[in-house]
């Protein structure tokens, strides 16, 4: 399957608007936990990490100027693209899926695991995930620390793929 091409290069006069659909998804996940919860976006979304939401804060507040230019300011900002590239994968990352826009070539229907394992120890065998089928592709992320290893450890074990 062919790599997908950065937001950069292919959003054209839709940047404006992207950016705006972006920014709305991003509050409505830092807005979780003050009292204002969308209930709809709680089961769409995990709570992100201090790290994430660290970083969504972050990208919000570097693109959010772009609500106040005008259109043709925004559309060919090849630094306001990237800067909405880097907000789509840290809500991707979020999501555990892909955000695709219309038109766009970016690998659809795809499967994101993501998996952090802390562990001091491990005599025998670990596995963190076991699935038995995923029924399209799968990109996953596995981070593993431990600081003594006896058996095997395995992030994510999966049997099939339909």
């Amino acid at each position: 399957m062919a790599e997908p091409v950065s937001l950069a290069l292919q959003v054209g006069a839709a940047l404006p608007e992207i950016i705006k659909f972006l920014l709305d998804r991003a509050d409505k996940i830092l807005d979780r936990g003050k009292g204002n919860d969308d209930q709809r976006e709680q089961m769409l979304a995990d709570m992100p990490s201090p790290p994430e939401r660290m970083e969504l804060e972050e990208l919000c507040g570097d693109l959010r100027p772009a609500l106040d230019l005008a259109p043709n300011e925004v559309v060919g900002n090849d630094i306001l693209a990237h800067q909405a590239d880097r907000l789509r994968k840290a809500l991707e990352k979020i999501y555990a899926q892909h955000i695709v826009f219309p038109g766009e070539v970016y690998p659809q229907n795809k499967t994101m695991l993501t998996m952090d394992i802390d562990v001091k120890d491990v005599e025998h065998n670990l596995t963190g995930i076991r699935i038995h089928a995923v029924r399209n592709e799968v990109d996953q992320q596995v981070r593993i620390r431990a600081d003594n290893i006896r058996g095997s450890l395995m992030g994510i074990d999966i049997d099939k793929l339909e």
